[in-house]
């Protein structure tokens, strides 16, 4: 994990990027952030405020092409208080055994059967959303902080001590229609209101009030994190989820990459299987005109925050 300051160690406001907290939706986020480096897209900030770039959050998924990390543990669902009892997903419960005897010949049939049984929001709902009891499965959320998010949270108090205003933007890939940058707010009430005054009809709000039974409700997201480390009076966070392909896919070129034998530890010995080129192309669209839009689209939202830090 990397990271970069652009602006004044003592700066009240900042605006913080994020990459690859997702192995294999490293790629969008990280052009973004090194190609704005490179034409020194920072360089007239606004009066006291600096640009934190926090680069590959998931470095062993994004070399390994994992969602996951080093211990399978999907960091955007591992920000839990460990202490209390860690929540229960009986949705993936149900399914656990069948996707313990997933392989490459049954991975299809399962995901057309499970649709069929149980409706595609549950289906999403359970692979989706975040499951503790099973740490060889999908989605596992830990027994305790991930190293990776460990080191960003402290990462975060370290940099925002002196800040009073803190925007946070996650670069992430694969969900919504193909190219379109959607800003996902996890907050709720007036941190909800601000997200939307900054970025307009963008924002998807999934926890607002009448939204709980059309989005999963996801289990130790990493907005749960910043709210308790940021050390800033006002906090907005986003998740710029720029869309790639239909659900269909993501959830079975996923399943088929869960059925291949555990990833070796010394990366001389990897060699990427066919699933784990599918994974990345899922996320990574090989397409110049999706690559646009990512980009046209990371300017604009950037733009917004800075113009909201500038009040």
């Amino acid at each position: 994990m990397d990271w970069a300051l652009v602006g004044r160690v003592d700066a009240s406001k900042l605006l913080i990027l994020t990459s690859g907290t997702h192995g294999p939706e490293l790629p969008a986020g990280s052009y973004c952030q090194s190609q704005m480096l490179r034409e020194g897209r920072f360089t007239n900030l606004p009066e006291d405020c600096a640009v934190l770039l926090v680069h590959a959050v998931n470095p062993w998924g994004a070399f390994y092409c994992r969602r996951n990390n080093e211990d399978n543990i999907d960091l955007c669902r591992n920000h839990l208080s460990f202490d209390n009892p860690l929540p229960t997903n009986q949705l993936y419960a149900n399914l656990a055994d069948a996707i313990a005897h997933c392989s490459h010949d049954n991975v299809e049939q399962f995901l057309l059967e499970t649709v069929e049984k149980l409706g595609k929001p549950a289906v999403l709902a359970g692979l989706m959303a975040g499951q503790y009891q099973y740490p060889k499965g999908f989605s596992y959320g830990g027994s305790q902080l991930a190293w990776s998010n460990a080191t960003l949270l402290n990462l975060l108090r370290e940099h925002t001590q002196r800040a009073r205003q803190t925007v946070i933007i996650d670069f992430h890939t694969g969900v919504g229609p193909y190219g379109y940058g959607s800003a996902v707010c996890m907050q709720i009430g007036d941190e909800l209101t601000t997200a939307e005054d900054v970025f307009g009809n963008w924002v998807i709000a999934p926890r607002a009030p009448g939204n709980e039974a059309t989005y999963y409700q996801v289990t130790g997201h990493s907005t749960e994190g910043y709210t308790r480390s940021v050390n800033a009076s006002h906090l907005v966070n986003i998740v710029l989820e720029f869309g790639t392909y239909d659900s269909d896919t993501m959830l079975n070129v996923l399943l088929q990459q869960l059925a291949i034998k555990p990833t070796p530890s010394i990366a001389s010995q990897f060699e990427a299987s066919e699933w784990d080129t599918k994974v990345a192309e899922f996320f990574s669209p090989k397409d110049a005109d999706w690559e646009q839009s990512v980009w046209l689209h990371a300017n604009l939202v950037i733009d917004q925050a800075l113009r909201y830090l500038a009040t």
